[in-house]
């Protein structure tokens, strides 16, 4: 039979053993809930960032230049497709390529917060980059992107490069 002390002691035990536990708990809850407000901030900043340079640039023959743009320079480069375009379907260009790799980085982040699974990752995220990488470096894109979004570009380019 316990005394009435070592019931007290054995009470304070399990009292500060869940205090403990529950502290854990919220500490999880808190690293959880500010990991999405964090994903949910940076997808509004990506969603407008991607919306007001497609909206500036949109039109039917913004589709056109980008389309143009694309068959020259997977073709024959992306110098070549750049001298063949008059100035404003180069602001066209820009503006899609501009919304285009917002999105895509958005993603990137996503994925690395957890919050994306594999395969959005590899048939947007690498895809996208393998596409599009050259395109974003030679219109200066990628100098106003995350660092570790721009890591990711150059160790994607750099196998794609390494591959041929």
């Amino acid at each position: 039979m316990l005394t009435i002390e070592q019931l007290g002691s054995l009470g304070e035990f399990f009292g500060s053993l869940a205090v403990f536990l529950t502290l854990l708990y919220l500490v999880a809850e808190i690293r959880l809930t500010r990991k999405a407000t964090m994903a949910q901030i940076y997808q509004l900043r990506a969603d407008a960032a991607s919306e007001a340079r497609t909206t500036v640039g949109s039109s039917p023959s913004q589709a056109l230049a980008v389309y143009r743009f694309r068959n020259i320079a997977h073709g024959e480069g992306v110098e070549a497709a750049a001298a063949a375009c008059t100035e404003t379907e180069l602001a066209q260009v820009v503006f899609y390529f501009s919304g285009q790799i917002h999105r895509i980085d958005n993603i990137h982040y996503q994925y690395n917060s957890g919050l994306v699974d594999e395969d959005l990752y590899e048939a947007t995220v690498v895809e996208g980059i393998k596409q599009n990488g050259e395109i974003w470096r030679h219109f200066h894109l990628l100098d106003s992107q995350r660092k570790k979004f721009v890591a990711e570009v150059e160790k994607i380019l750099g196998s794609t490069t390494a591959e041929h």
